[in-house]
């Protein structure tokens, strides 16, 4: 089936998970870096305060996740939905309009926890379990969500910002948010059964699922899976440090401000350019081939902005990223699902959000320290290098996994 033949059959399905995936970008980095200016201004604090502050909001929200995340795999995920609108609609008010620190920390908790952690994992999990043999392409289509948002939203937004101000611009994003993502998560999907129950045994299995459903007890013990997730949650971490103090490595490299915003441009055209190019290679050879791989361009991205000062350096390094995390999603979203099957997928996503928000929640602690020690080029270069030895153990998991999978077949009785 093509993209346009998906599209076709299945609009409501899928505007559905774009929808989560798009308002995912009110609880990314990116966007409440769009913010970091009035915060420091209005509360007198330093990068590695602000650090701390968003990197607690950050692992509280993921203590939330596994208590949240694998409900999706019981309820009927419009109603789940709705839940999200109104927390994330509630963060968005209280971080704009706060004048306490309480405030402020309440309100990147709501927004993290919602945005960047549940809008993904519904996108994630609804879309890998409810299209079997066309999950890569529809996972392709749904995540056009995240670089619009980065590459076009976001822009536009930091317009409003200079001229309208931040409280103008609290009640524009709620508008959005009613607007557009209730109707298109709790009406859009009313008619389909899909949307109203958790998955049934035996439903939505293809040919590169695997048949058995783990638990999340099993996952965790399986050795092979700490493998996997060293390679997953390393751009998570790496990006989300350096996307929130982008600002600091544009001015430590003397490039105008200007060039954050075309550097971004290119970095969601890398992730929608990636995307559409991987969907239908992960249906047809499966994520397992293609997971060891889809790191390689943020290795060379961290190289060449650590070895470089070239404007055009920024350009290339955040288009490069782009094209990891463009890859990233389709892959990683049916790993899950072809290693451990789709039974507890919801509850096995959540775990593995849990892991790389609580990973993810030392970067920005991590790297406002580092910037305020004036060290871009040393962390430039130490990401270089955790970037290729966590791609290596990425290869070593898929290897073990391989050489299980093949004494497991000669074992087995035919």
């Amino acid at each position: 089936m093509t993209y346009h033949e998906l599209l076709r059959k299945e609009p409501a399905p899928l505007f559905f998970a774009f929808t989560n995936s798009f308002f995912s970008c009110y609880g990314q980095s990116h966007f409440i870096a769009l913010f970091s200016l009035m915060i420091f201004q209005t509360y007198k604090i330093t990068n590695t305060t602000f650090g701390t502050l968003y990197a607690a909001a950050t692992l509280l929200s993921a203590f939330a996740l596994p208590f949240l995340g694998p409900l999706i795999d019981r309820v009927d995920v419009r109603k789940y939905c709705l839940g999200v609108f109104f927390g994330l609609l509630s963060g968005v008010f209280l971080l704009f309009r706060t004048k306490y620190i309480l405030g402020l920390f309440i309100a990147i908790f709501l927004l993290r926890l919602l945005g960047q952690g549940l809008c993904t994992h519904i996108n994630g999990v609804c879309t890998a379990r409810y299209f079997g043999l066309n999950r890569g392409k529809a996972l392709s289509l749904t995540n056009v969500g995240f670089p619009l948002a980065e590459g076009v939203f976001t822009p536009l937004i930091a317009l409003v910002i200079g001229f309208y101000g931040e409280l103008n611009t609290t009640y524009l994003l709620a508008v959005i948010l009613t607007s557009v993502y209730l109707p298109a998560t709790f009406f859009i999907t009313k008619k389909n059964h899909l949307y109203n129950h958790g998955p049934q045994e035996g439903e939505f299995v293809d040919a590169h699922t695997n048949k058995k459903s783990w638990t999340p007890r099993e996952v965790l013990r399986h050795k092979i899976f700490y493998l996997l997730i060293s390679h997953s949650v390393f751009p998570a971490f790496s990006l989300s440090g350096f996307l929130i103090y982008q600002l600091s490595y544009t001015q430590a490299k003397g490039w105008p401000l200007q060039t954050i915003a075309f550097s971004m441009s290119l970095f969601a055209i890398g992730r929608l350019l990636s995307s559409f190019l991987i969907g239908p290679l992960v249906d047809k050879l499966g994520a397992i081939q293609l997971f060891p791989y889809y790191q390689i361009p943020l290795t060379i991205a961290f190289v060449i902005l650590w070895g470089f000062s070239p404007i055009l350096t920024s350009y290339v390094g955040l288009f490069l990223c782009g094209l990891t995390v463009g890859a990233a999603a389709p892959i990683k979203s049916s790993l899950w699902a072809e290693l451990y099957g789709i039974q507890h997928l919801g509850a096995i996503k959540s775990l593995f959000a849990t892991i790389i928000v609580v990973v993810t929640s030392i970067s920005p602690l991590f790297f406002g320290w580092m910037v305020d020690q004036q060290k871009h080029l040393q962390l430039l270069l130490l990401l270089s290098l955790i970037s290729l030895i966590t791609t290596l153990m990425g290869s070593w998991a898929i290897y073990l996994y391989k050489k299980q999978i093949q004494a497991s077949a000669i074992s087995t009785p035919h």
